[in-house]
């Protein structure tokens, strides 16, 4: 799974994070979209939300408008006994080929 996080912001500069849910893959590389649960799990819904608002911060700091998605990582850690989650460096240099740092 693969989750994610739909934001929008607004032209007044508000952000509103719009749903989270996890993405089912498959196919031969573990890459094709299958479909989606929401909300995306317990264990770090809240989590991911907070994330992917922290990203819509940066985004709308540098001009961006409208409505987005974040796709992220998660990782179990046995250790922790929780996820941890961190947006996929896809998303980021997609960002970041869009909006000049």
């Amino acid at each position: 799974m693969s989750p994610s996080a739909q934001c929008v912001i607004n032209p007044d500069k508000r952000i509103d994070i719009v749903s989270t849910h996890d993405q089912l893959l498959g196919g031969d590389d573990g890459q094709i979209f299958m479909g989606a649960i929401f909300p995306a799990d317990k264990a770090y819904n809240i989590s991911l939300a907070a994330e992917a608002r922290k990203i819509a911060q940066t985004l709308a700091e540098k001009g961006a408008l409208g409505r987005f998605a974040v796709d992220f990582i998660s990782v179990k850690d046995e250790a922790m006994a929780r996820g941890s989650i961190m947006p996929s460096r896809s998303i980021c240099e997609k960002a970041a080929r869009h909006i000049p740092f």
